[in-house]
């Protein structure tokens, strides 16, 4: 890049790489590239390598690039809930369930996901399996005649 470009390649670019290997399949070449950068990886190859683990379903190379996550983002979710996930796809109940387990006792915390929908040009957010808004039962009942539309 340097003698092609003139470009100094970043943490962006060898994580591009990372990403380009791994979703070709090729895990193994992309940890290589990666013990063979000149400087440190950082979370965004780590986080390169495990999403390429996760549309693959590798567990094993999935739990390498995870532990080096955690080790750069101690306080993140993101290694456990994707190593579930992984886990989770492969039928690994066992070892997602050890996930989780072992995101609760680092004190992690996964945030939750909200949603918002428009009624009547008012903005309602509510959370899954949400009773406690005042209109519950109608964008319940919304989304119900929707799906069933469809």
């Amino acid at each position: 890049m340097i003698d092609v470009h003139g470009i100094i390649p970043r943490a962006e670019h060898y994580a591009c790489v990372v990403d380009m290997l791994g979703r070709a399949g090729l895990l193994n070449e992309a940890k290589t590239f990666i013990e063979g950068l000149p400087i440190k990886p950082d979370v965004l190859v780590w986080q390169a390598l495990l999403g390429a683990c996760g549309i693959l379903g590798d567990s094993e190379m999935g739990k390498y690039a995870a532990d080096q996550l955690v080790l750069e983002t101690p306080e993140s979710p993101v290694p456990y809930i994707s190593m579930a996930n992984i886990y989770s796809s492969r039928g690994k109940w066992k070892e997602r369930a050890s996930t989780i387990k072992r995101m609760k006792e680092m004190g992690v915390v996964k945030e939750t996901g909200t949603s918002w929908i428009e009624i009547e040009k008012k903005i309602h957010s509510f959370v899954v399996q949400d009773r406690m808004h005042p209109q519950a039962e109608s964008y319940t009942g919304f989304w119900r005649s929707y799906l069933d539309s469809c």
